[in-house]
């Protein structure tokens, strides 16, 4: 007769050992939660991870370029000194006599303090203008704006180099060594003069040599801009001996100007005199690929101007402007590498803007550079491409109007050169320069699912498929099991006898 074995109690080391095994990888449900959560985390991993990459930033951002001034160009007018007032008294001129000499000792205190005072020399900010129409109503003005500081800009009719012997100790100062001049000032139907006294050297740097250090230029002659303050209405004497109505200035600043001129085709843009070939990077000429030719740059943006924005879409395909691309690594660095090769050619593409479009103009604190294409404001900024890659731009101001940091951006522009500046971490960056006539907002990229929906499918068919193993697995078994006992239960035929 079979033997029928005793089933232990559930409170004894078996019956432990069984409810243990629930636990276990040897219990099929544990198996089936195991391997489940398993894959769960597993496809969660994936997912984070396919995330991040399609937001994440590049480590390395570069810093937003800023233009080089002096500090002092900080100062405002809470920093302006107070100018002493017994001077301001001694300047007359309600007749003749005063208007051709003006005094001598408040002269001499003005000059220094254009000369020594940093707030006074640098201050360039909310500068009233010296136009013709303004300077008529000073003229009739019975309160003058005396020791205000003005910006001005017009013709340089003679400037001259004064030296006086010294006079009793102490009274010499500014008046022994200074230049004197006049400015034919811009518009207006009658001429209007700006007579000055400077007690420096009227000279500038030339920023478009094509040279590391800029050459010094005198100023004789041709068109200037500068600031400086006014002092009192002048009856100015020139070399030519002749005298003329002028209003009198004690310059704190001085600067070579242009006379506008007219800008058509690339070849008025005047390229040839960029030197960007990367080559230069590991010589001492390495600060020419710095540079920016503002002449040059100025003048390429008054090209684009009518090829630019919403209104230039006809003038671009009246153009036959074909757009390429330098969306892969291979030609962005061909770009670089080549850009005299490819100087002027037209590009298109799409990205983010890395910075807030940077807007030079009167109203800002940094001015746009004197040049003779006539422009007054444009703007410059840096675009991360969707590509991952970098490049610097120029563009009319109107086109970046209502633009932001972050905005995901069309663009279309020119080639303009090769430009090294350096990255947050210190290390030289060569990005390619646009000068751009499209830069609008675009709407982002409809994200690509499908290769989402395929992993999430595929993983549940995989959980689905293990699951299904599992149980017909331990399905097998059991019926395995279940006959096998049905064996032992069953008495043998021969059992009995």
């Amino acid at each position: 007769m079979a033997r029928l074995h005793k089933q232990p109690k559930s409170g004894g080391p078996l019956g432990i050992q069984r409810s243990l095994s629930l636990f276990s990888t040897a219990s099929p449900k544990a198996r089936i939660l195991f391997l489940c959560l398993f894959f769960v985390v597993l496809g969660a991993l994936w997912f984070g991870l396919n995330t991040y990459a399609k937001t994440a930033t590049p480590q390395t951002q570069p810093y937003e370029p800023t233009q080089v001034v002096r500090p002092e160009t900080s100062f405002d007018l809470e920093h302006l000194p107070t100018f002493d007032l017994r001077m301001r008294e001694r300047l007359r001129d309600f007749l003749p006599a005063e208007r051709r000499a003006p005094d001598r000792e408040a002269l001499a205190y003005l000059m220094l303090e254009a000369l020594q005072t940093p707030a006074v020399r640098y201050y360039n900010k909310g500068l009233f203008p010296f136009v013709p129409g303004f300077a008529r109503e000073i003229e009739k003005a019975d309160v003058l704006p005396r020791l205000q500081i003005f910006g001005f800009r017009g013709q340089l009719e003679y400037v001259q180099e004064v030296i006086e012997e010294s006079g009793e100790e102490g009274k010499g100062g500014p008046f022994e060594h200074f230049w004197r001049g006049r400015i034919l000032v811009e518009g207006g139907d009658a001429a209007v003069r700006l007579s000055f006294l400077s007690p420096f050297p009227p000279v500038t740097r030339d920023l478009q040599a094509p040279t590391v250090i800029p050459p010094t230029i005198e100023l004789k002659d041709g068109w200037v801009r500068g600031r400086g303050l006014f002092v009192q209405r002048h009856l100015d004497t020139g070399p030519d001996g002749k005298e003329v109505p002028a209003f009198l200035f004690v310059v704190t600043g001085l600067d070579r100007d242009y006379e506008a001129r007219p800008v058509e085709t690339l070849a008025d843009v005047g390229l040839e005199v960029i030197q960007d070939d990367p080559a230069l990077l590991d010589t001492a000429q390495r600060d020419l690929l710095r540079k920016a030719y503002p002449l040059t740059l100025l003048r390429f943006v008054k090209y684009v101007e009518p090829l630019a924005g919403a209104a230039g879409k006809e003038r671009r395909r009246a153009e036959g402007l074909e757009p390429g691309t330098f969306d892969t690594h291979a030609a962005y660095f061909d770009l670089i590498h080549h850009p005299g090769r490819d100087r002027a050619k037209y590009f298109a593409g799409k990205g983010a803007l890395l910075m807030a479009p940077f807007v030079k103009d009167d109203e800002t604190d940094v001015t746009v550079e004197p040049n003779d294409a006539g422009i007054e404001a444009y703007a410059t900024g840096l675009v991360y491409t969707d590509a991952k890659l970098i490049f610097h731009y120029a563009a009319p101001a109107s086109l970046v109007a209502g633009l932001k940091s972050g905005d995901r951006i069309r663009y279309e522009g020119f080639f303009y050169k090769t430009w090294v500046y350096p990255s947050k971490s210190g290390v030289d960056r060569m990005v390619p320069w646009l000068v751009l006539t499209v830069l609008e907002v675009v709407p982002p990229p409809v994200p690509d699912r499908r290769g989402e929906f395929i992993f999430a499918l595929a993983f549940v068919l995989v959980i689905g498929g293990i699951i299904f193993l599992v149980v017909r697995e331990d399905k097998t078994k059991a019926a395995y099991r279940a006959s096998r006992r049905r064996r032992v239960l069953e008495p043998r035929p021969d059992a009995g006898e």
